[in-house]
């Protein structure tokens, strides 16, 4: 995929439930750091009303494909299946970090989707986090 197909842009409440939906979805559900699934609308829209400002959202040919977000400058980064291994990761990372320069990644050590996508975009290993095992 060739990036001049995305389209990087501010989310808004048109993107909530694709947002929404995406969280949900079990295929994406092993990569996320924080397992939340089965939000509700009216989570999603008490969390947006916290956080929208920290979305972006990536479309192609005008539909979204995925979304990236950062808060406290920690980013989460997840791309609908159908568009996966098509670079759509490793776009949003590069197109946030022009806009939030000292963001940093926490990524699954199995999540080799992830690494891949922020080490295109110029990030390196720096450490572990380490979490209890009940995790």
């Amino acid at each position: 995929m060739k990036t001049n197909k995305l389209t990087f842009i501010k989310n808004t409440p048109k993107y909530y439930e694709f947002i929404r939906n995406l969280r949900n979805d079990k295929r994406v559900q092993d990569g996320l750091l924080e397992k939340n699934v089965n939000i509700t609308k009216d989570q999603q829209q008490k969390y947006m009303e916290k956080y929208e400002s920290n979305f972006y959202i990536c479309l192609e040919s005008g539909s979204p494909i995925g979304y990236i977000r950062h808060i406290n400058e920690d980013i989460a980064v997840c791309v609908h299946p159908d568009h996966w291994g098509k670079g759509a990761g490793t776009f949003m990372v590069k197109e946030l970090i022009k806009r939030h320069p000292n963001s940093v990644a926490r990524i699954k050590l199995d999540n080799q989707a992830s690494l891949r996508a922020f080490e295109k975009a110029g990030f390196k290993k720096w450490g572990y986090v380490l979490i209890p095992e009940n995790e």
